[in-house]
């Protein structure tokens, strides 16, 4: 566990590790990813950016926010 890690880093252009380890659930390493997982973060981060690039040709770039269920939102 390296507490030193800087959560500001940049896992991808649009994605930082910061956001990658938010929950509001108190782990006792204070949810500190070890090498391993920032490694599987990074992995995640790469796919997520396809995805977004493939949203945006789809449906256009914007600043909306993006609703999952049907309901939320309206």
């Amino acid at each position: 566990m390296n507490k030193y890690i800087d959560k500001s880093i940049k896992l991808t252009e649009h994605f930082s590790l910061s956001e990658m380890c938010t929950t509001s659930v108190q782990t006792a390493d204070h949810n500190f990813p070890s090498q391993e997982v920032i490694t599987n973060l990074k992995r995640l981060a790469k796919w997520l950016e396809m995805l977004r690039d493939e949203w945006n040709k789809r449906y256009g770039e914007g600043n909306d926010p993006i609703y999952i269920h049907p309901s939320i939102g309206q």
